[in-house]
């Protein structure tokens, strides 16, 4: 659980790619839940589907 806690500050701001090569996670789109809308990520600066949370059937495994 200890992941989860570090990358939640980062939820709602960061695209899922992103989120993978900054915390060497291996996330898919079906473990991912995304914001309604496109929104502009915080790391790359494009605009791409902004991960609001991370389904807890994978959490537990972080």
């Amino acid at each position: 659980m200890n992941k989860y806690k570090l990358l939640k500050k980062d939820l709602g701001n960061i695209c899922r790619v992103c989120l993978n090569k900054k915390y060497g996670l291996n996330l898919q789109p079906k473990h991912c839940i995304y914001d309604i809308y496109p929104g502009l990520c915080g790391e790359c600066n494009n605009v791409k589907n902004i991960v609001r949370d991370i389904h807890f059937s994978k959490r537990i495994f972080m």
